[in-house]
């Protein structure tokens, strides 16, 4: 559940144990914070934030204007791109989608086809960052054995299992 670290320890009072909860709900935090706080483990922690899943998109460079997009959009999909939409906010405002994966490589093997298809060099593949899902882990390192233990009651009590972060 635990891992020593390989750091050697001069106090023989503090262990260099590290883990992790798994991902939680932010609705449970404030929970979780109060028994954090009133057992002393406030500094003890670092908190990590999910993100959902990078995507690769397949685009049509930007339109000057939405219309002009939308225009793109709806003969993008009388050739065959049924999917094909307008991106309407971020950095690619005014594109024209055509599809979007989990691989780069899918993706890319996308637009070379789609390329050809439409006879168009305008495609361009962008990775897209995955966004945030409000779900969290709390980082834990450093603790002594009276920390890990009232950390465990903690995790026992809120029924969250811990585990290493190695």
């Amino acid at each position: 559940m635990y891992s020593e670290s390989p750091v050697p320890v001069p106090d023989a009072h503090i262990l260099p144990l590290s883990a992790h909860t798994p991902l939680l709900s932010q609705k449970a935090l404030p929970a979780i914070n109060r028994s954090l706080q009133s057992a002393g483990l406030l500094e003890a922690f670092q908190i990590e934030s999910e993100l959902s899943a990078d995507r690769y998109v397949v685009f049509i460079v930007p339109s000057a204007t939405r219309k002009g997009a939308e225009i793109l959009a709806r003969q993008i999909k009388k050739q065959g791109f049924a999917s094909a939409r307008v991106i309407t906010e971020g950095p690619l405002h005014n594109a024209v989608q055509l599809g979007s994966f989990n691989s780069e490589q899918q993706a890319q093997t996308y637009l070379e086809e789609s390329a050809k298809k439409l006879d168009m060099t305008a495609l361009r593949v962008s990775r897209i960052i995955g966004k945030a899902t409000g779900r969290v882990s709390l980082v834990f390192a450093n603790l002594n054995e009276k920390q890990e233990q009232s950390l465990r009651r903690i995790a026992q009590q809120h029924g969250f299992k811990l585990a290493s972060c190695y």
